[in-house]
């Protein structure tokens, strides 16, 4: 395998808050920070994992443009239900996603998230049960970091958003892609700092 350290989701996390000169900390610090003002903005009041996961992917749909989110589409982040998924073609794609899984859990009456972080052809590289917006948002940025990938034109304004969560700023490739119009009114209607 040509980036074996995209496997750990550790040793991302590490090699990503040294590229970007943060800390677990302080990623964590600013993503908490922004679940807490999106949580306000979609009127939410659940503080559990599949509210983040939720969030996300409202976010997702909020910056993205719909021509970009039809239905069949290879998105960077894709929530479905596992039995659906047993029952689907998988898509190929070479661009780095993230797939999370809700599986019901009978010992507790609810759905658990199960990640899996893939990298084109729809190689699994790891998988986590229980991911954060966290997690998810570092494991797709580290991909598009560590193998210096400019991001798609089409979900550019969706990995921004996350790149300004996770880091709180943004690296100076990004700054250079404009988001899409959707994303600035997103910004202002959520009362985020662009």
């Amino acid at each position: 395998m040509k980036y074996p350290h995209l496997q750990s989701y550790q040793i991302l996390s590490y090699e990503y808050g040294l590229l970007q000169k943060l800390n677990n900390v302080k990623m964590h610090e600013n993503m908490e920070s922004t679940m807490s003002k999106l949580k306000e903005h979609y009127h939410l009041t659940e503080d559990d994992i599949l509210t983040e996961i939720h969030i996300l992917e409202n976010v997702f749909n909020d910056v993205t443009p719909i021509q970009y989110r039809k239905i069949g589409m290879t998105v960077p982040l894709d929530v479905k239900d596992e039995e659906v998924v047993r029952n689907q073609e998988q898509t190929e794609t070479h661009s780095p996603r993230i797939q999370v899984l809700t599986r019901f859990c009978p010992n507790n009456g609810k759905d658990i998230p199960i990640m899996s972080f893939l990298l084109g052809c729809g190689k699994v590289l790891n998988k986590c049960e229980n991911p954060g917006g966290l997690e998810i948002a570092v494991q797709l940025l580290s991909a598009y970091f560590i193998m210096d990938l400019k991001y798609p034109n089409s979900f550019k304004s969706f990995l921004r958003f996350l790149e300004k969560t996770v880091n709180g700023g943004l690296c100076l490739q990004t700054l250079k892609q404009k988001p899409h119009a959707a994303y600035n009114k997103f910004v202002l209607e959520a009362k985020l700092s662009k």
